[in-house]
């Protein structure tokens, strides 16, 4: 009878843990020992596994892990609905600092940190949310700029486009950077820009990549998230080139990935861990770019040619100097482009 109700226990227990809506790791990928890591990441709804944002930020948890002998852990949020709850979940472990991975998640944070004024936060892609709140964002713009370069001197059909995931300020970036780097080109190339609606739909992205591809397109660059492997996969099948984001995607498909924009929220991560471990963390929001060695091109395939590898080199060096301000939104994309001849 003992034994039949521990076994009852037992699975009670597993139950529970599976009920918890995410799964928490240690710095070795597998459940995490203590009650309290030093580190606690929240995901958004891609979670660990998109061969982006999640993954790079997750890096940076791991790359402090080894760097400071601390215990770090993983909440994959279900959904965007969950975000408060993961978050909170977070927060009743009591580590050092929670991150959460990604702008979506600023809302439901506000609130939770405005709560809990002694525990120390930060947020990817977001600022301006608390004073124990660190902003992480990025010139991401920056980084678009050069892949709108790479597209435009590889194009043959002269149409390129640009899918993103879900419209947003940061999203935005992406988009008129692209759009700036193609124009400072060729001002004559014509750019199809479309939105998922999320960042997770794989299926929908691999089908709009073949509908701009029908339309003539032979350059996608993407934005988004989990849902880019659709992106790469419907490129790879069609016979055109993908251009990835966030960390070196060429190994999703060495024929079809042109080059990635190298958005390094593995060194964001990162940096925030270690202003806490050192004692320095002042809830100030950062922002990364070219000139900071945190945005730019990566091709681990080899496969840009010799002259556009140089051309990107002469942008990036211009980007970084102050020469080129990268426009970030409509307005700035159009008085940039009314400076191109």
């Amino acid at each position: 009878m003992k034994r039949f109700l521990a076994l009852v226990l037992v699975i009670v227990l597993v139950l529970s843990l599976a009920a918890c809506g995410g799964k928490s790791k240690n710095s070795d990928n597998e459940i995490a020992g203590s009650d309290n890591p030093y580190v606690v990441m929240v995901t958004d709804e891609s979670k660990l596994g998109d061969n982006a944002f999640n993954d790079a930020c997750w890096t940076g948890c791991n790359n402090a892990a080894a760097e400071f002998g601390i215990e770090v852990y993983c909440i994959e949020s279900e959904n965007a609905e969950s975000y408060a709850d993961s978050i909170g979940e977070a927060v009743a472990m009591q580590p050092e600092i929670v991150i959460c991975a990604g702008s979506n998640m600023q809302n439901a944070l506000v609130d939770i940190a405005l709560a809990n004024p002694e525990m120390k936060f930060a947020i990817v892609d977001a600022s301006n949310v608390g004073d124990n709140v660190t902003g992480i964002t990025f010139n991401e713009q920056e980084g678009s700029f050069l892949a709108g370069v790479a597209a435009a001197m590889m194009t043959e059909s002269e149409i390129v486009s640009f899918i993103g995931g879900e419209p947003s300020i940061t999203l935005d970036k992406f988009q008129y950077g692209f759009d700036a780097g193609v124009a400072t080109i060729n001002k004559n190339i014509y750019i199809n820009n479309q939105y998922i609606g999320n960042f997770t739909d794989v299926e929908e992205a691999a089908m709009l990549t073949s509908a701009h591809e029908t339309l003539g397109t032979d350059v996608v660059y993407h934005a988004a998230g989990a849902a880019g492997l659709g992106v790469i996969q419907s490129a790879e099948s069609n016979g055109i080139w993908a251009i990835g984001v966030d960390l070196d995607q060429s190994h999703l498909s060495e024929t079809a990935v042109l080059c990635s924009v190298v958005k390094k929220a593995d060194v964001a991560v990162f940096d925030v861990i270690k202003k806490v471990y050192e004692g320095t963390f002042d809830g100030a929001d950062i922002t990364y770019s070219i000139a900071s060695g945190a945005m730019g091109i990566s091709d681990n395939a080899g496969n840009l040619p010799e002259e556009v590898t140089k051309a990107i080199e002469e942008y990036t060096e211009k980007i970084a100097a102050g020469e080129i301000i990268v426009p970030y939104n409509w307005q700035t994309n159009y008085e940039y482009r009314q400076t191109l001849n």
